[in-house]
This record gives C-alpha cells, structure tokens and sequence, in this order.
C-alpha cells in the first residue's frame, strides 16, 4: 500500500543520499565501523558511556 507524501520528497532523498555517498568517498571511503568506532570514543572521552551491545535473549 503506498503513502502519500509531499512532492518531491523522493527526489530530495535521493539528493540526500548521493551528498553522503559523496561525502563518504571524499572521506576516504571508511568501512561503516570506523565511523562508529571513533564516535564511540568521542562518547567516552566526553564522558558518556558507552551503549549495551546487543544481547541475545536466554534460551528457556
């Protein structure tokens, strides 16, 4: 079933996503976890802690 969405919406998405892409490449084109990974020590240093990995649920 499609949503309805303003004009142009797709249009301006695909822009979005092509400037990120771009932004990536000029970036030196980083795998996507080094990325998270300096963002998690930015966290740290800052004084954050750090967010709960994933855990699977206990087996019953």
């Amino acid at each position: 079933m499609d949503v309805p969405h303003a004009a142009g919406f797709d249009e301006e998405l695909g822009r979005f996503a092509a400037d990120l892409r771009r932004l990536r490449i000029e970036g030196g084109n980083p795998s996507y976890r080094e990325p998270e990974a300096r963002a998690a020590k930015s966290r740290i240093a800052g004084g954050c802690p750090s967010p709960p990995r994933a855990t699977s649920a206990p087996t019953p």
